[in-house]
Order: structure tokens, then sequence, then C-alpha cells
């Protein structure tokens, strides 16, 4: 298979598909995609961006990069109750990422040219 890009948003991913741990929370409880969570006083939500998952902000192009999340640690955020959910999207990678194996059967994603 040629190398594609695949990406799905956060309004098509989360109602059917919440379930993909990323990590844990201190306290032991799953770090899923698309959880929002404080970080430094802010809400973001925990996406996947080629390889890395990392803290994303709803509607905006910032995003948070840390070892700790590399490594499943979502120690240092605090998960919230909101859903936030924009126009954004939650997953983005390459085919030949094994993310793309955990996912490749949701009807909502999409493959584009890489």
């Amino acid at each position: 298979m040629e190398r594609q890009k695949f990406r799905i948003g956060i309004i098509d991913f989360m109602p059917n598909f919440k379930k993909v741990e990323v990590g844990k929370y201190e306290d032991g409880t799953p770090a899923c995609l698309g959880d929002t969570v404080k970080h430094n006083n802010s809400d973001w939500f925990i996406s996947y961006r080629y390889g890395d998952v990392m803290l994303k902000q709803v509607g905006m192009m910032a995003m948070i990069g840390m070892e700790e999340f590399k490594k499943g640690d979502f120690s240092r955020v605090e998960k919230t109750n909101i859903f936030g959910a924009g126009n954004d999207w939650l997953i983005i990678g390459y085919t030949d990422e094994p993310m793309y194996e955990r996912l490749k059967d949701i009807e909502d994603l999409e493959l584009v040219s890489a």
C-alpha cells in the first residue's frame, strides 16, 4: 500500500469511538483520544499528530507535545467533564503508522494524498 495521510475530525470520531486509550491520568484512569483536559488553566484535548500523542486547543493551531505523553503519562494534566468540539482534526497521521492499524476500520476515516 502506498503511504497516504489519514485523518478524522473530532465530531466524527467522538460519538462512536471514544475509547482509544493512549495513557493514564495521575489517578490511574485511562486517558483517551478526544478527552478534554486542563493544562496551565486552559482547555485542551488529547489528539494524535503524525506518530505522537499531544494536546491541541479547540479551533486553534496551538499544540503541546511532551515526552510524558509519548510514554502514556498524563499526570500533568487534569481531565475535565467538558466535551470541546469544533471543526478540528482529532487524528492526523500516515498509513504506515501503528495508529492506522488501530483505526483503519472506522467508516469516517478519510484517506488523502500524502
